[in-house]
C-alpha cells in the first residue's frame, strides 16, 4: 500500500470529493502576443554557444560549436508561450496502485504534496549507479545502493528515470523517482505498472526498473524534479532568477507583479550580472520551460515561477541592451 493509499483510509470522502485548491491567478503582465515578438541581443564569441530558444520543437539539440565571426545574435521571445494540456488520465495512477482507482487525480496531488518533501528527503539515501547511458543503450534496470539510515523502505523510490535528450549525444542522467509523483502531475509521462523494488538487505541495494525520459533539456531536469517533490515556488523563483528574497518578496507566489515592479527587479537583474549571463540565467528557464511543455504540467504555481523568472530577466536584458519591452 502506498503512502497515498494509506491516507486515503481516512482522509478521503468520495462524497465531498477532492479538498479545495488554493487559486492561482493567471501571471502574466505582457500581452497574449508578447510570445510572438523577440528580443535580439548580440553577444562576443567568447560567450557560451549552447542557447536555443527556438519555440516548442520535437527535441531540439542545442548548436554544439560557436559560429566563426567576432560576436553573434541571439533572439528570445519576449513571452514564454503556454500550451493547453490534456488532464493527467487516472489509469497512469491506478496502474502504479490500484488501491488509488477511483480516487480523483486532484486528490492523490494534494495528498502527494503533503507527503512529497519526506519522500524527496528519501532520494538523499539512495545512490544509483555512476555508468553513463545513452538513449540507445539504457538499461531495463538498475541496482542501486540504499543506505542503512534510509527512514522507511516504504519512502524507497519504485523507479529510477534515465533522463535524456535522444538527439544528443551526451549521456543520460539516472535519478531515483517514485513515480506516482510523475504520473499524478504529468500528462505526457509513461504509463507504467507497479513495480516493487527488489531488496537484498546484505548488500545494501535494490533492483528498480529503468524510465526512459526524453526531454529537451536534461541539465535543467533536476530542477523540475526538485519542484514536484516539494511544490516550492517561491524556492524555485529564486533558484531562476537569483535575487534577494526581500526582492522576490515584492511578488507573492500567484500573483502579478506591477511594472514597475518587474522593472526594479530586472534593473536589479542587469547590476548584478553582466549581458551574457543574464542570456545564461534566461537559457535555465528556457530548458526548464520546455521540460515542463514536453511532459505536460498544469501546476499554476510551476508555471508563475516559469513567467516571473522570465519576465524579469528578459527585463534586464532589455535594459542591459537598451531594448524596451
Amino acid at each position: 500500500m502506498s503512502a497515498v493509499s494509506q491516507q486515503r483510509a481516512y482522509g478521503y470522502d468520495s462524497k465531498y470529493g477532492a479538498p479545495p485548491m488554493s487559486p492561482i491567478t493567471p501571471t502574466s503582465r505582457r500581452p497574449a502576443n508578447s510570445s510572438r515578438r523577440m528580443l535580439s541581443v548580440t553577444l562576443p564569441r567568447e560567450a557560451p554557444s549552447s542557447f536555443d530558444f527556438s519555440m516548442p520543437s520535437a527535441l531540439a539539440t542545442p548548436p554544439s560549436s560557436p559560429p566563426r565571426h567576432s560576436s553573434r545574435k541571439i533572439e528570445l521571445p519576449v513571452a514564454l508561450p503556454r500550451a493547453a494540456f490534456p488532464p493527467v488520465d487516472p489509469r497512469s495512477i491506478e496502474s502504479l496502485d490500484p488501491e488509488l482507482r477511483g480516487v480523483p487525480v486532484e486528490y492523490v496531488a494534494h495528498k502527494l504534496r503533503s507527503i512529497g518533501p519526506e519522500l524527496m528527503n528519501a532520494l538523499s539515501y539512495v545512490t544509483p549507479p555512476q555508468t553513463a547511458y545513452t538513449a540507445a543503450n539504457m538499461p531495463a534496470w538498475v541496482d542501486v545502493r540504499v543506505s542503512s539510515r534510509l527512514p522507511s523502505l516504504e519512502s524507497l523510490p519504485s523507479h529510477v528515470l534515465c533522463v535524456v535528450n535522444p538527439q544528443s549525444k551526451q549521456p543520460g542522467q539516472l535519478l531515483p523517482a517514485h513515480a506516482l509523483i510523475y504520473a499524478a502531475h504529468c500528462s505526457n509521462f509513461p504509463r507504467l505498472t507497479r513495480a516493487a523494488p527488489c531488496v537484498d538487505a546484505a548488500s545494501k541495494s535494490a533492483r528498480l526498473s529503468v524510465v526512459p525520459l526524453y526531454v529537451p533539456s536534461p541539465s535543467t531536469f533536476p530542477l523540475l524534479h526538485s519542484y514536484l517533490y516539494t511544490k516550492r515556488a517561491e524556492r524555485l523563483l529564486a533558484t531562476l532568477a537569483p535575487l534577494s528574497s526581500s526582492a522576490l518578496a515584492s511578488i507573492p507566489v500567484g500573483h502579478q507583479g506591477a511594472s514597475n515592479t518587474f522593472s526594479a527587479l530586472g534593473r536589479a537583474m542587469g547590476e548584478a550580472f553582466p549581458l551574457p549571463t543574464l542570456v545564461e540565467h534566461a537559457a535555465t528557464v528556457h530548458g526548464l520551460w520546455s521540460n515542463v511543455m514536453q511532459l505536460g504540467i498544469e501546476d499554476e504555481a510551476l508555471w508563475w515561477a516559469l513567467e516571473t523568472a522570465w519576465e524579469i530577466i528578459t527585463s534586464g536584458i532589455a535594459l542591459a541592451s537598451g531594448q524596451q519591452i
